[in-house]
């Protein structure tokens, strides 16, 4: 199931409404007849919002203890906040008659849901992994399941093998690889997630003792200090107002034109210290990764801060070998979608997936990676191919169709019986920058192409993943190498976090 249960509430962690269209007239306007009308917008501290959430909360709560078998006391029966990218609005219309005022509430997200009691199918859809066609008013129409767009009716499959190999296997439909324009979602999380390690600037925490530290410290051994590792144990966000400073790197919208300040509660490894900071003291450990030298790592003699700091950044470069999935759900495809199938073989395939355990996520090193995520991917090589009559084969098609992609828009996430973990989605290329005058860079700011068919999808291996896209080092090259599966309570002991 879908959720956390916090002390709270219940807090969901799935949704569809991310980049979903939201109410623009938030002010009051005046129409052709003199009428007025606008939209308001509920914070969660409104009573009116809180009577959805109470609402919502009791419904998913017996869904529950019903289905998931899961034991939630009656003091936390509330959602803690609706799914992302959903948002409560009131629509207010004033007439000119004199006509009783109406003060109409909704909420905004894949649809426009009129109460508590329609959205309820639709949460308890999202809740259950998307699994079965959702039973609200509006997707019933479409039979809308979370194979619909994502499981598609023939596979473009490219496997990678330990030689940097790519075999490309087409349906008898698809001899040749289109690039077609793509409209992506105009929303990804971008922002550093709990369970990353990243960089954190110590001159911009605030703190003097950070200061001191990288003044004091010794740089005899060619050894500086000024970006220490740490794991985010917490994140969260505040609604930008006027008077907060505001710049790129620091905030992020929700996808319906609120912009937040996210702010990092991080573990300083090694030092027993926990801060809170925002978004532009961090950097991706890939953007300033470090290598110590295997001398100094056991030298005694070195000044105790540039020992911690040493025996901090072993410690991270051990985890950049480690790979974790997390989240696991049972997948199953619709059986509508299965008989529309007419390749036996490739119904097989889909049936077969059923049995390989799903993930929401995977900590992949040091960077925590989602379903939806757009990632990079290790480049090809065909020169290195072997000399066998299937390589040979590839290595024409290859150079043939240079369009490989160099982005995956991740669909599922699994683990398969023999290949182990692979990533299934749409093969992207990322052309120019559309608008470099964006006060905020997004997604739609570049120009992506889609390099499989519509009714195709790529499965790419664990190896050939090289990391996050980040929009704010959209040029990274540094890339993941993970091949050593660890439990999240090994990771963390790895890292010396008990209480994570």
């Amino acid at each position: 199931m879908h959720v956390e249960i916090t002390s709270y509430g219940i807090k969901v962690t799935a949704t569809d409404g991310i980049g979903s269209s939201q109410p623009k007239n938030l002010k009051p306007v005046n129409d052709e007849k003199g009428n007025v009308s606008y939209y308001q917008r509920f914070t969660n501290k409104d009573q009116r919002a809180e009577h959805w959430l109470q609402r919502l909360g009791k419904a998913l709560a017996d869904y529950l203890r019903k289905y998931g078998k899961m034991n939630i006391s009656k003091e936390n029966e509330k959602l803690v906040d609706f799914p992302e990218g959903y948002v409560l609005y009131q629509h207010n219309k004033e007439y000119k008659d004199n006509t009783k005022s109406r003060h109409d509430r909704y909420l905004y997200g894949a649809y426009k849901f009129r109460s508590p009691k329609e959205f309820e199918p639709h949460l308890i859809w999202l809740v259950s992994g998307q699994v079965n066609n959702c039973k609200c008013v509006y997707c019933n129409n479409s039979s809308r399941g979370i194979n619909n767009g994502k499981r598609k009716e023939s596979t473009l499959e490219k496997t990678i093998n330990d030689r940097s190999t790519k075999k490309i296997k087409n349906d008898s439909e698809a001899k040749k690889i289109e690039v077609e324009n793509v409209n992506k979602p105009k929303f990804a999380k971008t922002l550093y997630r709990r369970g990353e390690i990243v960089m954190v600037n110590l001159n911009k925490t605030g703190k003097a003792h950070h200061t001191e530290l990288i003044r004091n410290s010794s740089d005899e051994n060619d050894i500086s200090i000024f970006y220490w590792p740490g794991v985010i144990l917490e994140t969260s966000k505040v609604p930008i107002t006027d008077n907060m400073s505001d710049d790129t790197a620091s905030a992020n919208s929700d996808g319906c034109g609120i912009i937040y300040k996210a702010y990092y509660k991080i573990h300083l490894l090694e030092l027993s210290e926990v801060i809170q900071v925002d978004r532009k003291t961090l950097l991706p450990w890939l953007a300033c990764k470090k290598e110590i030298p295997k001398s100094f790592i056991n030298n005694n003699k070195l000044e105790p801060n540039v020992k911690a700091y040493i025996q901090a950044i072993d410690r991270v470069n051990k985890i950049s070998n480690i790979y974790t999935p997390v989240h696991s759900y049972k997948h199953k495809e619709a059986d509508d979608h299965l008989k529309e199938i007419k390749d036996p073989l490739e119904r097989k395939r889909l049936q077969d997936m059923e049995n390989y355990p799903h993930y929401e996520a995977i900590l992949l090193g040091t960077e925590m990676i989602y379903v939806n995520d757009y990632v990079r991917l290790a480049p090809i090589n065909v020169a290195s191919m072997s000399d066998d009559d299937d390589s040979e084969k590839e290595s024409e098609y290859l150079l043939n169709n240079r369009k490989e992609p160099e982005y995956l828009l991740i669909s599922s996430i699994y683990k398969h019986a023999t290949k182990g973990i692979q990533f299934t989605g749409d093969g992207l290329l990322r052309g120019k920058l559309l608008n470099e005058h964006s006060y905020r860079r997004s997604l739609s700011d570049y120009e992506w192409t889609t390099v499989n068919k519509a009714d195709a999808e790529y499965t790419i291996d664990l190896q050939d993943i090289a990391g996050r896209f980040y929009l704010l080092f959209p040029n990274l090259k540094d890339r993941i190498n993970c091949n050593i599966p660890k439990k999240l309570d090994e990771r963390f002991k790895l890292l010396g976090i008990e209480d994570y």
